[in-house]
């Protein structure tokens, strides 16, 4: 069984800026990893796997059928695992003792490869034998498989050379016999080497020839995978409209095949176009996306080089601090799990954050080690930008000489490549170069140049349909959900016709019965509608309370979520201390949830109708400033402060239920929040007036107007604001807060004013 490879990952090309027009940098082209691997299987699911097959080998009688289910035993393991080697030479030493030529051959070229993995002289020569006796038994797909798999291994040593010798062997082979499969599987592997090489018109052609072979052989999962690697290609020859196309239409096949890693890899890639477009919000977007994916199913290598991305969005909004943790801890997954031909991207990017802070030291250490690494993977892309990074510390080192060697060196790999985004980097390089030594005339030609590239009306026109066509791929995914969600309407309204017309049918039923039965089952009749109504109405009850937990769970819950991810990336002491804070209100958040929740399971709740309180003297203060501490990080997240005009030191006394207070200022505060603009303020207050401790929260949103105010506390009812950063909004919220308010004998209303802001007031009687 043939190997199949790792979609192919890539970086973007961007420009950071910190301090003088000299200290620009390019973020590196980036592919991520040359080396074919595996398809990846969970440890669990490939023991699974083997301990079917054993079972099968266990039961079966005739050894060719046992030696056929070592050779599927064998295609579970990777080529350098020395128990697939002992699975493989047993397979070899039982299949000398069979008739079947075909059993003899295919278990030679099994342990062939073992062999030829782990560098035992032996391998060779069973391969080669091997392959001449599938020329005699006519087995062509198997030569091409061999060839293919010779070349595999020849990758995971950087031999890109000996690779390409054996991918157009196994190529020939496999047109001279019309083995579409292997065709498209020989040309993909030459794309993905010739991109890593910067040989994009080579790698475009053969890309394409593998998309046309995958789609003749029927396989949508590896078209995908090819539309995947067109789009990169497109990508580094500046053609995003193309690169965006190819991406939108390897996703919805990557979705269609439940493809959950290559979807990750391809929504990498469609931030990476973005960001070449200099849209770093959108490009962030696609990003986050993919790395909370990758989160969800462990995919490391994944995650490591969303890492990297996301470091140079950081770069780009002069976040230096998160660039360096971004980097480091893409470095870090790289070195503990040996994700091969990775570490030059991080050590790239490291290298050229340190030369923009001018820590040249640094900045040293890490573009040596990538440039090391680079000419090691025989990455073009990443030594472009490697090289240029090395001439900004040669220049900032008065090292002029060395300095314009290297931006030459990286301009003549851009050209080379047609690495259009790495040249344009470079273009600026060299005029900042020149004219910070005063070469204002060579200076000036290297910045005309860089304009045309980047002021050309054909990129404009190429950024233009890009745009168009990921804005038309979002339009048709919404209209396929309003197709499926109208179908689904239309099932319901079938479904809820049928059932009116069977329980019209039952009433029929019902009167014929209490005309036949007369006064006897009329009374009867009488006491099942009523206790009909009655459950009908601690139904609609229950659901109304099962609403409220749904909506004021997810107060609680979003907190948890957001201190878990301040807690998860903890590193200093300071980030220690910081984090038993958030430890201790992740803790009060879970017993307010337990409590809530306590609450609504109480059935005398509904039977009663009426909510089960737990009445005691509060100090109103303490519990504002509870509830406000919950929400800092929420509101820091936008940008608006929330500011205490109480004095905390005083206190506030009133008979309430603290745990229904607490929700009460829970979905006020975090409503003030959602409907803010960033950069707003959010005042909470309370003071005695009368008798009465009065509790104001004031926003500074757009505000309520009169004709809404009147149906503001009505269940369901959503105002014609919005949130402003598309928060969740059920219509809830406020029907809950009265009706907790009133529950504890206090009173709620509103003022608010178009443009100016909202203010609720909460009043109870002081304790």
């Amino acid at each position: 069984m043939r190997n199949s490879i790792t979609v192919p990952v890539k970086a973007c090309d961007v420009f950071g800026i910190f301090g003088s027009p000299a200290q620009h940098f390019m973020r590196p082209t980036f592919l991520f990893s040359a080396l074919l691997v595996s398809v990846s299987f969970t440890a669990l699911s490939q023991s699974d796997v083997l301990d079917s097959l054993n079972r099968e080998y266990s039961s079966a009688e005739a050894d060719t059928t046992k030696i056929n289910i070592l050779l599927d035993i064998v295609t579970e393991y990777d080529f350098s695992d020395t128990s697939g080697l002992e699975v493989a030479k047993k397979a070899y030493t039982m299949s000398q003792n069979v008739e079947s030529e075909q059993i003899k051959s295919l278990a030679k070229a099994k342990l062939g490869l073992f062999y030829y993995e782990m560098n035992i002289d032996s391998g060779g020569l069973l391969l080669d034998q091997a392959i001449r006796e599938f020329e005699e038994i006519n087995l062509a797909s198997r030569i091409s498989d061999t060839y293919w798999n010779m070349s595999n291994i020849q990758q995971k040593r950087n031999s890109n050379d000996s690779a390409i010798y054996f991918l157009n062997k196994s190529l020939t082979n496999a047109i001279d016999n019309e083995y579409n499969f292997g065709i498209a599987e020989a040309n993909y592997s030459l794309g993905l080497i010739f991109n890593i090489r910067g040989k994009n018109s080579l790698a475009l052609r053969h890309s394409i020839e593998a998309r046309d072979y995958y789609e003749k052989d029927g396989k949508r999962k590896e078209v995908s995978q090819a539309l995947n690697q067109i789009g990169i290609v497109y990508d580094y020859m500046g053609l995003y409209a193309e690169a965006v196309e190819n991406y939108l239409r390897a996703r919805e096949i990557a979705i269609e095949t439940q493809d959950t890693q290559g979807e990750i890899l391809i929504i990498n890639n469609l931030g990476v176009v973005y960001d070449n477009m200099n849209n770093p919000d959108a490009a962030l977007e696609y990003y986050e996306e993919a790395l909370e994916k990758s989160g969800i199913f462990e995919f490391i290598e994944d995650e490591a080089t969303l890492l990297n991305n996301i470091s140079y969005i950081y770069m780009r909004k002069g976040d230096t601090l998160q660039a360096k943790k971004a980097l480091w801890k893409a470095l870090r997954i790289g070195d503990e799990n040996g994700i091969a031909c990775f570490e030059q991207y991080p050590q790239e990017g490291l290298g050229s954050l340190y030369v923009a802070l001018n820590q040249l030291d640094s900045a040293g250490y890490y573009l040596d080690k990538a440039l090391i690494n680079g000419i090691e993977c025989e990455d073009v892309g990443v030594l472009t930008s490697v090289y240029k990074s090395m001439g900004q510390l040669f220049e900032k080192r008065g090292e002029l000489n060395s300095a314009l060697r290297a931006f030459n060196k990286s301009l003549e790999l851009a050209k080379e490549a047609d690495l259009n985004n790495d040249l344009k980097g470079t273009l600026l390089a060299l005029y900042n170069f020149h004219k910070n030594q005063g070469n204002i005339t060579t200076a000036l030609s290297y910045l005309e140049s860089y304009r045309v590239l980047s002021d050309s009306l054909q990129e404009t026109k190429n950024i233009e349909k890009a745009n168009q066509l990921a804005a038309e791929y979002e339009f048709r995914k919404q209209v396929e959900a309003v197709r499926a969600e109208q179908l689904a309407n239309e099932m319901a309204l079938e479904e809820k016709i049928e059932a009116q017309n069977r329980e019209r049918m039952f009433i029929l039923l019902a009167l014929v019965l209490v005309f036949l039965l007369l006064l006897t089952l009329g009374r009867s009749y009488f006491l099942i509608q009523k206790q009909n109504k009655k459950l009908k109405w601690l139904n609609e009850e229950k659901n109304t309370l099962m609403g409220v937990v749904a909506h004021d769970l997810r107060n609680p819950l979003n907190m948890i979520k957001g201190l878990m991810q301040l807690v998860v990336g903890v590193k200093t002491v300071s980030e220690e201390e910081d984090s038993e804070k958030y430890l201790h209100l992740i803790k009060l958040s879970t017993q307010k949830m337990t409590d809530m929740i306590d609450k609504v399971l109480d059935i005398s709740a509904i039977e009663n109708m009426k909510v089960n309180l737990n009445m005691s003297k509060e100090d109103l203060t303490k519990l504002l400033t509870r509830s406000t501490e919950n929400f800092e990080h929420l509101a820091a997240k936008k940008d608006i402060k929330i500011e205490q005009v109480y004095d905390t030191g005083s206190a506030c006394y009133s008979e309430v239920d603290s745990n229904y207070f607490e929700q009460v200022m829970d979905n006020l505060i975090s409503n003030g929040i959602k409907f803010s603009d960033p950069g707003k303020k959010l005042t909470i207050n309370v003071k005695n007036e009368e008798g009465f401790q009065v509790v104001s929260v004031k926003d500074e949103g757009p505000g309520i107007s009169e004709e809404e105010q009147k149906n503001l506390f009505n269940r369901f009812k959503t105002l014609a604001a919005k949130p402003t950063s598309n928060e969740q909004s059920t219509g809830l919220g406020l029907s809950i807060v009265k009706k907790f308010v009133t529950a504890m004998g206090g009173e709620i209303f509103c003022e608010s004013e178009l443009g100016i802001g909202t203010t609720f007031f909460l009043k109870f009687k002081e304790a």
